[in-house]
């Protein structure tokens, strides 16, 4: 039951279309599902959607084909205004992206109330890069460090809106231990979840598992990845990279097929390969879920991030978690229950974050750490389950939704903002 009375709003939405495989594009479907569940009408302006056919049974709104390249998007966008004819515009993407995106709305659609859904990948920010934000009704962020920096800057109200993870998919298994030594016997399993980017350190990481290799140990490392064009790393393929490393045996990359319908995505869908008789070549038909549920550490090295997934989906999972300490947006997403991984050196994004670089070494060390301290890698995975709640969506479903209406609560009456 909604708190505030009023009129349903027309509410476009400016994101990764819900039907892709991103994270964006996640973030989308819970804003869309609690936007929609309080009667309010949705539109899509879906960048990266190309027009395939999908099920529009699982997607409580209009989706609209904007495609990749950004300047035809800019050209579609005013005919997508005319025919939604939205009250509100939300867009929900990174820092540089939005303010691309707040500069194209007041140009063609000055009258119409703006909100921001922000992701600022790394801090600090340069002041000047909130001028934009001027034109925002409302800003919503994903974690509290980046509420407080964008309240400081911006003179529209803030909201702390943080990620939510479906908890019920992403859980311990209880056979996961078996199945585990029945296909890697006492090996040490590490893994992580990336998509195919320089950002996610992915050659340090397998650098650091050559090293625990080298050192005597006997690790496996799965790679879970949704890029399949080519998995690059720069201007090599990741593959080369990894036989570069003499590691081509004991590195799994578990390529996830580009879903048109990523609502019913493999992140999500109980496999039924999972068992003590799955096999290597198995592998890529396993969910995301299962295929954490295998491994003995997590390692999220990201030089810098708005809100990694990967973190609170191994902690669902019961899976203790290096994490790169970034002293702000990934400690916090963490809670503190993390192997913290001290970053070396750092270089400055183009809008003055701090881009956070780890070594091997350090990776490896953090490796070890959890893995021959059972009594810490016991309180990891303690504190880590207790920390997910604060993210579970099950419990945070009605929250979301009650925000996003205080939120629309501020803005002019839908019958006064009307797109002729």
């Amino acid at each position: 039951m909604s708190r505030f009375e009023f009129l349903p709003m027309r509410i476009a939405l400016i994101s990764d279309s819900p039907t892709l495989p991103t994270g964006f594009a996640r973030t989308t479907r819970c804003l869309v599902k609690a936007l929609a569940d309080r009667g309010h009408e949705v539109s899509c302006f879906g960048i990266g959607h190309g027009g395939e056919t999908y099920d529009r049974t699982l997607y409580p709104c209009t989706i609209w084909a904007a495609g990749d390249d950004i300047d035809v998007s800019q050209e579609m966008f005013p005919h997508f205004l005319a025919r939604e004819k939205p009250d509100v515009i939300l867009i929900n993407y990174d820092l540089l992206m939005t303010c691309l995106w707040l500069n194209v709305a007041a140009k063609v659609a000055p009258n119409v109330a703006i909100v921001s859904h922000l992701i600022i990948d790394g801090l600090p920010v340069y002041p000047e890069f909130f001028k934009s934000f001027n034109r925002c009704a409302a800003i919503l962020t994903a974690t509290q460090c980046v509420r407080e920096l964008v309240a400081a800057e911006a003179t529209a109200p803030v909201y702390y809106l943080p990620h939510l993870v479906d908890c019920e998919k992403f859980l311990p298994l209880e056979d996961a231990e078996a199945v585990k030594r029945a296909l890697f016997g006492d090996s040490l399993v590490v893994g992580t979840i990336a998509q195919n980017r320089g950002r996610k350190q992915l050659v340090q990481t397998i650098h650091a598992i050559r090293l625990l290799r080298d050192a005597g140990r006997r690790p496996v490392f799965l790679l879970h990845t949704d890029r399949v064009k080519g998995l690059r790393h720069g201007g090599n393929p990741l593959r080369k990279v990894i036989e570069s490393f003499g590691v081509e045996d004991i590195v799994h990359v578990t390529e996830s097929h580009r879903q048109i319908d990523a609502a019913a995505g493999d992140a999500t869908v109980t496999s039924s390969r999972f068992g003590r008789s799955l096999a290597l070549d198995h592998l890529r038909d396993l969910t995301v879920a299962e295929r954490l549920n295998l491994c003995d550490v997590a390692v999220i090295a990201s030089s810098y991030g708005g809100f990694e997934y990967g973190i609170v989906e191994a902690q669902a999972c019961g899976v203790p978690v290096c994490v790169t300490d970034d002293g702000g947006i990934m400690m916090e997403v963490a809670g503190g229950a993390c192997e913290p991984m001290r970053p070396s050196l750092f270089e400055l994004a183009e809008y003055g974050a701090k881009i956070w670089k780890l070594s091997p070494d350090t990776i490896a060390t953090a490796i070890v750490n959890v893995a021959d301290q059972p009594s810490h890698r016991a309180s990891l995975q303690t504190r880590g389950r207790q920390n997910v709640q604060r993210y579970d969506r099950a419990m945070n479903e009605a929250a979301l939704a009650d925000t996003l209406e205080e939120v629309l609560a501020l803005l002019p009456s839908p019958m006064k903002s009307r797109v002729a």
